[in-house]
């Protein structure tokens, strides 16, 4: 069936219905009278008053706002529109669903997270539409300073059943860093894939998603554009916000034999581009509650699968983009007092780099002690509502390996049933479609193999590596691998008639910390540095 024709019937369908009930759809939207800055961010506001109604929370319309009816968590429930949450990003008078209109054209407001924020289909399939571009973070750094510290999106799809998200529109899932006045400090969003049933993004022609960060540049190293020889060696941090995407390895080996993919990025028809984009500081990786990687070693299966459909009948490119962490000298002209310009030969060249802030796309698991939301954010009392929360350190740990397999599919599932599901499928050439992965990371990082030594060479002998060693436990809350990197209980699987395409922004790239630490010793500098 033709997709304009399905609209039709759709739409026909809806408009025979007796009644439909204005208030059973949920709405996430930024409600007020009016957009507020402050510490450097956009709040909704209602005649000069902050009133929580672009936050999104399990305490809304409980202990906040009583009675408000949306920006609340969501479990999709049988009756019409009683399965559809719809996703707005700019200021309205109300929420649309209760008669709400935009105001003032279009002023785009965040919409902010606190807590566990739980987005269901337990018994019914749920819908999400992203009905404008919208940006979504933590709420931190509030007018009121009444924020719990965490901030996590849960969706959880139960076995046979789908969340499918409407990609209209861009959307952003942000960390925040603020450095205003005195209030200073980050906080990540935790974007997290639960249960055995399956989260689709149906990206329309040209749409991105982002999965986004800052860097922090209070510490780096200079590159000599030159030279290329990386000088003004300081302290490496990271103290800044990005988006963590967890995907749970809560699968079974028959889920993952039978392609019944947890996350799935499907583009829709057409010419242009559709983005994944993976931020500073942010990554997306896989949590398993089975610490022995063997069958038997969780009850709850151990495997966990994303997959990119990038069929399409047009010419657009579907792209993962992983961010690099780095400056580039934006001046296009030498320094001069006459009129006279000289060209700048380092013009949009690399002149400074700041390790462990890079993107990652790790296909690998890691280890959690259950898939509690509150276990992995780290806030016990957070996804109910009006619970007093109690916030320790987050679940999940960087610094040991966990799950049987973690899979990263590239497949054309789209293409083969609009072909008829033939037997035997064998589209032509000029028909197959693949994933371009731009991997724009420019810092080494940290591999599991620890092939420097890091574990061997002690931060009391002055030496830097071990302080980011992979199975280092201190790195058990920061990530200290990047870019595109398959693990070792990880697995690629691209379909026949499919490619994966794989552009690497950098070149011969070493681990930085081995190059200082090589130079503390020259034994070191022997032996360690020709295996880089």
């Amino acid at each position: 069936m033709k997709r304009n024709l399905r609209k039709v019937l759709l739409s026909a369908a809806l408009f025979g219905l007796p009644f439909i009930s204005t208030n059973a759809v949920m709405d996430w939207v930024p409600v007020g009278t009016e957009v507020a800055t402050v510490n450097g961010d956009k709040w909704a506001e209602t005649t000069g008053t902050y009133q929580h109604k672009d936050l999104i929370s399990p305490d809304m319309g409980v202990t906040i706002n009583p009675g408000q009816l949306y920006n609340k968590p969501f479990t999709a429930t049988a009756g019409a529109g009683n399965n559809t949450l719809n996703i707005y990003g700019t200021l309205y008078t109300n929420a649309p669903s209760l008669g709400g209109t935009q105001v003032g054209g279009a002023l785009p407001v965040p919409l902010k997270i606190d807590k566990d924020v739980l987005v269901q289909a337990l018994t019914t399939d749920m819908i999400i539409n992203i009905q404008e571009a919208v940006t979504i973070e933590p709420y931190f750094a509030s007018p009121d300073a009444d924020e719990s510290g965490v901030a996590q999106i849960y969706f959880n799809a139960a076995a046979g059943r789908t969340i499918t998200v409407n990609v209209n529109h861009d959307v952003t899932f942000q960390g925040k860093t603020t450095h205003v006045g005195e209030t200073t400090g980050f906080e990540d969003l935790i974007i997290t894939f639960a249960g055995r049933g399956q989260t689709t993004f149906i990206m329309a022609d040209g749409t991105s998603i982002k999965f986004d960060g800052k860097i922090d540049t209070t510490n780096g190293i200079t590159l000599d554009p030159n030279s290329c020889l990386l000088t003004n060696w300081q302290t490496f941090t990271s103290d800044a916000g990005g988006t963590k995407v967890f995907v749970l390895m809560d699968q079974t080996a028959s889920d993952a034999a039978n392609c019944k993919d947890k996350v799935v990025f499907q583009r829709l028809p057409g010419d242009l581009r559709t983005l994944v984009y993976v931020g500073p500081n942010s990554l997306i990786t896989y949590l398993s509650d089975n610490q022995t990687g063997l069958a038997g070693g969780s009850s709850t299966g151990g495997y966990g699968t994303v997959a990119f459909d990038p069929s399409n009948s047009g010419t657009g490119r579907m792209v993962l983009f992983i961010a690099g962490a780095y400056e580039t000298d934006q001046n296009p002209f030498l320094p001069s007092e006459g009129e006279t310009k000289t060209p700048n030969p380092a013009f949009q060249q690399i002149t400074k780099k700041f390790p462990f802030n890079d993107g990652a796309v790790l296909i690998v698991g890691h280890f959690v002690r259950n898939f509690l939301p509150g276990t992995i954010s780290g806030c016990t009392g957070c996804s109910g509502e009006g619970e007093t929360p109690v916030i320790t350190a987050p679940g999940y740990d960087f610094s040991t390996p966990a799950g049987i397999q973690a899979i990263f599919r590239i497949d054309d599932n789209v293409a083969f049933a609009n072909a008829g599901s033939p037997s035997p499928y064998s589209p032509n050439a000029i028909d197959r479609r693949g994933l371009l992965v731009v991997n724009d990371v420019q810092n080494h990082g940290k591999l599991a193999s620890d092939n420097y030594w890091d574990l061997y060479l002690t931060a009391a002998g002055g030496f830097l590596g071990e302080d980011f060693a992979y199975s280092n436990p201190a790195n058990a809350l920061r990530n200290v691998r990047f870019g595109f990197l398959i693990g070792v209980n990880g697995a690629l699987d691209v379909f026949h008639n499919c490619f994966l395409d794989h552009a690497g922004g950098a070149v011969n790239q070493q681990d930085p910390l081995v190059e200082f630490d090589a130079n503390i010793d020259p034994v070191i500098a022997d032996s360690l540095i020709k295996k880089t």
